[in-house]
């Protein structure tokens, strides 16, 4: 539990994803606040149950969206990846094909 709530923190404080995927969790704790409910709390399963599928489904809308963009810097070891430019090495090449070798051109 402790690393998706850590996820989530870094999904949100990460600026490359945009506010409209930020703002679903939020809405959905300010909708586990208020008094409104689609299926009012005083039932007593039912009532509860749509408080947290709402949330439920705001936070995996929110992963879905961040994590891909969080991977973006991570490699296949888990480190992050530097930001260093990669090197360009420039040279001409040529094709020899077999055919040309034997018949000795």
């Amino acid at each position: 539990m402790k690393t998706i709530t850590s996820l989530v923190i870094k999904i949100l404080i990460d600026k490359r994803v945009p506010l409209k995927i930020k703002a679903l969790p939020l809405l959905a704790v300010a909708y586990l606040l208020l008094p409104l409910d689609i299926i009012p709390d005083f039932i007593p399963i039912i009532g509860w149950l749509d408080d947290i599928i709402i949330l439920l489904i705001s936070i995996g809308v929110l992963l879905i969206n961040g994590i891909p963009i969080l991977q973006n810097n991570i490699d296949a070891n888990g480190t992050k990846k530097s930001k260093q430019k990669s090197k360009v090495y420039e040279g001409e090449y040529r094709l020899i094909d077999e055919d040309s070798q034997n018949t000795g051109y």
